[in-house]
């Protein structure tokens, strides 16, 4: 019988990525560069906010966004958007049960956690911040 190195073939476990599957470890650097990433991200928020909530009436950007979506309208697409919106919740509920299962059988438990954590508080922050930053809508 020959062996794997004279037929050439390696064994699976010499073929196997060092890191396979694994994040790579974040250098100082890097870790900068997301720091400053994050910072401008709340930065531009806080900025967005303010705007909005120093505004009495409709801001510019409210009026500009009507006007594109009122000559865009259509019956079609008006009937479409409707249908989408009377289903996106169940749409979205089925695909967060879906993906609660597929690490279940997984069993991915820490991920399962945060998954079954990170939707309610995202919709509580959601909620939250509709709440802070309300304002009047543009008409029709």
């Amino acid at each position: 019988m020959r062996s794997m190195a004279a037929t050439g073939l390696r064994s699976v476990s010499s073929t196997a990525q060092p890191n396979c599957g694994k994040s790579s470890p974040v250098t100082p650097k890097r870790e900068v560069l997301i720091l400053m990433a994050w910072l401008a991200a709340a930065l531009l928020l806080a900025a967005l906010t303010w705007r909005v909530q120093a505004a009495t009436g409709q801001m510019a950007a409210d009026h500009y966004g009507v006007e594109l979506v009122a000559a865009l309208r259509s019956e079609p697409l008006t009937s479409l958007m409707r249908s989408l919106h009377a289903v996106q919740g169940k749409l979205v509920a089925a695909g967060i049960v879906l993906w609660a299962a597929v690490l279940v059988r997984r069993r991915l438990w820490r991920s399962l956690v945060l998954l079954l954590t990170m939707v309610p508080l995202g919709m509580l922050a959601n909620s939250g911040l509709k709440l802070l930053v309300e304002r009047p809508r543009p008409g029709a």
